[in-house]
């Protein structure tokens, strides 16, 4: 059934000795609507902005709700793509845009020049998912247009790989390609872990 139901465990030995675990709730239901199964591959795509047979069966969304301003008449909103293994999280995110560009070096105010954000919850029930902060299993990833400066919480960027360059399909905008090992994240993928993934592409004009 659905809801919060109770849990409980009791435990007897052959001599008739018993043990139990206090009762715990939990939540018991359907996904949620925005939840999605990000596609499992055993090989990952090469990381060279170029989008291979591999991203045809990736998980797919485009990134239409815009957050603060106003979206481009005419200009297609982002598509991010999403594929996994056991060693890394790979993104591809496609950005049309007809005036790509790099301004200032403000690295705290994104929006100063074209950029794709890139947050990565790896534990999405831990206590700092249900805080809104950071943890050490977390991410937040910045790519910015014309310069290959990030920021972000990891210790180190070890095995990550990007390649950020203009739509090879001729079309206006750019193409992020990357892969995010989780050894960064200091945690481990597998079948079913819940992970928070979230993409802001940023339009200087």
């Amino acid at each position: 059934p659905q809801g919060i139901q109770a849990f409980s465990a009791t435990a007897t030995d052959d001599e008739g000795h018993t043990a139990a675990v206090t009762p715990r709730e939990m939540a018991v239901g359907a996904a949620a609507d925005d939840e999605a199964v990000i596609p499992y591959v055993a090989q990952g795509p090469e990381i060279n902005g170029e989008r291979d047979a591999a991203w045809d069966d990736a998980y797919t969304v485009v990134a239409d709700r815009v957050a603060f301003g106003s979206a481009q008449p005419g200009i297609e909103p982002p598509e991010v793509r999403l594929l996994w293994n056991e060693r890394e999280l790979f993104f591809y995110v496609t950005a049309s845009d007809d005036h790509t560009m790099f301004q200032g070096q403000h690295w705290n105010n994104p929006w100063n020049g074209d950029t794709v954000e890139l947050a990565i919850d790896s534990d999405a029930l831990d206590r700092e998912t249900a805080a809104g902060t950071y943890g050490p299993h977390d991410a937040r990833l910045l790519f910015r247009w014309g310069t290959i400066q990030m920021g972000s919480r990891l210790q180190s960027y070890g095995g990550l790989d990007f390649y950020m360059v203009k739509r090879p399909d001729g079309q206006p905008g750019y193409v992020l390609e990357g892969k995010v090992p989780w050894q960064l994240l200091d945690t481990r993928a597998a079948a079913g872990r819940r992970v928070g993934v979230g993409v802001l592409v940023y339009d200087n004009d």
